[in-house]
């Protein structure tokens, strides 16, 4: 977000292994409420692929892992629940009381490829949460950017093809460019987000897109004048 450093003040709030009900706990810390320092104007919401992590019960240790004592510990959340958590995050009351808009970022797909030994993923999981957080959108009113999709097509995956990502299907180059360790993005992948989330802002949200410059570039920018005295 640096092309936005001179426009806004871009505030990151990520948290290390978060899904939705962590964030939905946190959420009142993380958005101050309307009338203080900061005026919110746009929230990126970005969950999904922490509560996409298979349940307990479902995820496979292999036999180096059992030996080492490795323990499951899953974030998984419920996708009715996660859906439940997004739609509170993005109706919270400071969201609300501050008139920002909300873009709510699908997670990505997933290579099963390349996160093994971890057993603890599938792609077909990761798509259905990414629709998931499409319908939160569509029913709360709320931009979607819908990453899952924008990285699939980069990949050259079309819809009613093997899903790509699955360990049944041959491994695809270009899905495994953006995704550094199978869940991860690399920096071609952030790349390819921030585009997307770009040309969202520029055909959803004008008016965030457009907004005029707080501060000039720095070849317009004055420079300090020493005092005569």
């Amino acid at each position: 977000m640096a092309c936005y450093s001179l426009i806004w003040r871009v505030l990151e709030r990520g948290f290390s292994g978060y899904n939705s009900s962590n964030a939905r706990v946190v959420v009142d810390d993380v958005i101050p409420p309307a009338g203080g320092t900061i005026d919110l104007k746009l929230l990126l919401v970005f969950f999904g692929a922490n509560d996409a992590v298979l349940p307990p019960d479902q995820q496979i240790v292999s036999e180096e892992q059992a030996q080492k004592g490795v323990m499951v510990v899953s974030q998984h959340v419920d996708i009715e629940e996660y859906k439940v958590h997004l739609r509170a995050i993005a109706q919270h009351k400071n969201v609300k009381d501050h008139g920002a808009k909300v873009v709510l970022v699908t997670p990505p797909p997933i290579c099963e490829h390349k996160i093994l030994p971890w057993k603890d993923r599938r792609s077909a999981v990761a798509k259905q949460y990414a629709e998931a957080a499409i319908s939160v959108a569509e029913e709360t009113g709320v931009e979607v950017l819908k990453l899952w999709h924008v990285f699939m097509e980069e990949a050259g995956w079309k819809e009613g093809e093997p899903l790509l990502g699955e360990i049944g299907v041959p491994k695809s180059e270009k899905l495994g460019e953006l995704l550094s360790d199978g869940l991860h993005l690399t920096p071609k992948g952030y790349k390819l987000y921030f585009e997307s989330l770009v040309k969202l802002l520029e055909d959803k949200l004008p008016d965030i897109y457009n907004h005029k410059r707080i501060f000039p570039n720095w070849g317009e920018a004055p420079r300090y004048q020493k005092p005569d005295n």
